[in-house]
C-alpha cells in the first residue's frame, strides 16, 4: 500500500467490500427475524377462540378481511414449519455475521500492518533520527553552557544569576550526553542503533 497521503482504513476497498457483505447478511437476518414474527403471529391466529370470545373472533375475522383487501395473502405453508425454518435461517446468518466480523478484524489488522511498514515506519524512523540529532546538538550546547560556567568558577569568579540566569528546563539538563553511559541520550542512541535506524 505505497501511498503518499494516508487515508482512513475505512476507505480501503477491501474494508468497504467486507462491510457491504456484513450489511447484506445483517439485512437478510432482519428478514429472517420478520419471517419468525409472521410465523408466530399466524400460530396465535390459529388458536381456537373460547366461546366467550365470539365478539373478539368477529373483530379478528373483520381484521383479517381488511388485511386481505389491503393486498395481504393467506400463506399455504405450515406456520410451525415456517417458525422452525426462520430460526434455522437466523442461526446460520448469525454464525455468518460472526465469521464476517472476524474476517473484518483480521483484514483491518493486515491493512494496518501494511500501512505501518510501508507508510508509517519510514516516517517515524526519519523523524526519530532527526529528533535524536537535534537533541544531541542541544546536549552539545548544554555542555558548552555548563563548561563556560564551570570555567568561570574555576578561575575564581562569582557567577551571578542576575547576569547569567539559567533558563534551561530541568528536563533538558537530564538528557545528558550521548557518550555518557546511562544518560537518556545514550539510551536513545543505543535503541536507535539496535533498531538499525542509526549507525
Amino acid at each position: 500500500m505505497k501511498t503518499s497521503k494516508p487515508q482512513s482504513v475505512e476507505d480501503h476497498p477491501s474494508v468497504i467490500a467486507k462491510r457491504a457483505e456484513i450489511a447484506a447478511v445483517a439485512e437478510r437476518l432482519r428478514q429472517a427475524e420478520r419471517r419468525e414474527q409472521v410465523a408466530r403471529a399466524r400460530l396465535r391466529d390459529l388458536r381456537p377462540a373460547a366461546p366467550a370470545d365470539a365478539a373478539k373472533q368477529k373483530v379478528s375475522t373483520a381484521s383479517k378481511v381488511a388485511k386481505l383487501l389491503a393486498g395481504g395473502t393467506v400463506s399455504s405453508s405450515d406456520p410451525v414449519d415456517e417458525l422452525v425454518a426462520s430460526e434455522r435461517e437466523q442461526a446460520i446468518l448469525r454464525e455468518a455475521l460472526s465469521e464476517l466480523h472476524d474476517q473484518l478484524r483480521w483484514l483491518i489488522g493486515e491493512i494496518s500492518h501494511e500501512f505501518s511498514t510501508d507508510y508509517l515506519e519510514p516516517r517515524v524512523r526519519d523523524d526519530t533520527v532527526a529528533l535524536y540529532g537535534l537533541l544531541a546538538e542541544a546536549a552539545a550546547v548544554l555542555a558548552r553552557l555548563r563548561g563556560r560556567t564551570a570555567t568561570a568558577l574555576q578561575l575564581g569568579y562569582r557567577v551571578s544569576s542576575a547576569h547569567c540566569p539559567d533558563f534551561v528546563p530541568l528536563s533538558a539538563w537530564r538528557l545528558g550526553d550521548p557518550g555518557d553511559s546511562g544518560s537518556e541520550l545514550w539510551r536513545m542512541r543505543g535503541a536507535l542503533i539496535a533498531r538499525g535506524w542509526l549507525k
